[in-house]
């Protein structure tokens, strides 16, 4: 090639070839050993209509509700980022199916359950499942679902269904923080994070109203690693006659005798006790809250509020920091509260506290 040609071909290099459009379409093809979000929801929806031909009868509508979601190690990190976002997709496809039949057979129909679960299990490189050849194990992509009717009972640990061989990975409460900190707060009101790779919806078949709560986004949530997020549709459900909510983001709340885990609680009355999981019944008039962890003080904190400033004050009995700063144990001691804020109990039960708007007086 002449000096001439050489420069004309490098300032205006010959278009690209037809043939050149399909080696890339070609190099976009998702490899055989690869998982994608759809073939999940696929796999999901399949083991969905099999549990609803194996349940259901002329006179009940019955189909499972907790799914276990098996994907090889290699496969598992990305599908373990994405998990919040395939449940809210596969929320919706199961709904409309739902809505689909029970529309004209079941008229009356009421789920059976209050909520949706979905949970993403790493399979080990050594593992084996019945049915699975090694081959499929080693060079293919891999799906397995596990499902019940019901998600397990409030107390139980869900990984002792997984049995056999097949193990879950565990996560802290640092690993859960950081997801939550790292989500858009839009969507992570949505759905309730258990745990990293075990997540939540509720079971809810009314179709959605035009209006929505509105939230404030004057400050966002992860500016600060400490700050609230902003209160969940959760909380927007919650009977409007409340002053506050608390959100527990590392740690767990218990309510009733069941002892059911939840992660919002609304401040009900003028004066709430923050206590351990073996808390006896507090004094008439306060409310309390049981924490799920035998560290926390009955009580660790009180929290009370002025009705008529509609101030709140915050009083210490265990160890606690409030916004960064540790304060001073002493039940006699009330530290102004603001009405959004964070408290770290005995370093370990991170919650947010969040005023409630006042109503409006006509």
């Amino acid at each position: 090639m002449s000096i001439g040609n050489f420069f004309k071909k490098l300032l205006a290099p010959d278009p690209l070839e037809t043939d050149h459009g399909d080696n890339a379409a070609q190099r976009l093809e998702i490899p055989p050993t690869e998982v994608t979000a759809n073939e999940i929801l696929d796999a999901l929806k399949e083991n969905f209509l099999l549990s609803v031909k194996k349940l259901s009868t002329d006179y009940n509508f019955l189909y499972h509700t907790s799914y276990v979601i098996y994907v090889k190690a290699s496969n598992y990190s990305e599908m373990s980022d994405s998990l919040p976002f395939i449940a809210g997709g596969a929320e919706k496809m199961l709904v409309e199916l739902i809505r689909k039949r029970t529309e004209h057979d079941y008229p009356s129909y009421n789920p059976h359950s209050q909520y949706w679960q979905f949970q993403l299990v790493e399979i080990p490189e050594d593992a084996e499942f019945d049915g699975v050849t090694e081959h499929d194990m080693q060079k293919g992509a891999l799906i397995q679902i596990q499902s019940s009717l019901f998600p397990p009972t409030e107390g139980e640990d869900s990984r002792s269904q997984t049995g056999g061989r097949i193990v879950t990975t565990v996560h802290g409460v640092n690993s859960l923080k950081a997801i939550r900190n790292c989500i858009n707060p839009d969507i992570l009101a949505t759905i309730d994070l258990i745990e990293k790779d075990r997540i939540r919806l509720n079971l809810v078949l009314d179709k959605p109203q035009v209006q929505r709560v509105s939230h404030n986004t004057s400050a966002h949530p992860s500016t600060v690693r400490t700050q609230c997020p902003t209160p969940s549709p959760s909380t927007a459900r919650i009977a409007h006659a409340h002053h506050a909510t608390l959100e527990a983001q590392d740690g767990e709340f218990l309510e009733g005798a069941a002892d059911r885990r939840i992660h919002t609680v609304a401040m009900t009355a003028d004066e709430i006790h923050i206590v351990g999981r073996s808390s006896m019944p507090g004094y008439s008039g306060v409310q309390i809250v049981r924490v799920n962890s035998d560290r926390i003080l009955t009580p660790h904190v009180k929290i009370r509020r002025n009705p008529t400033a509609g101030t709140f004050e915050l009083a210490a009995i265990g160890p606690t920091r409030l916004n960064q700063r540790l304060l001073r144990p002493d039940p006699d001691t009330w530290t102004p509260l603001p009405k959004k804020s964070t408290f770290i109990l005995d370093d370990e039960i991170q919650l947010c506290f969040q005023a409630t708007a006042p109503s409006p007086v006509y």
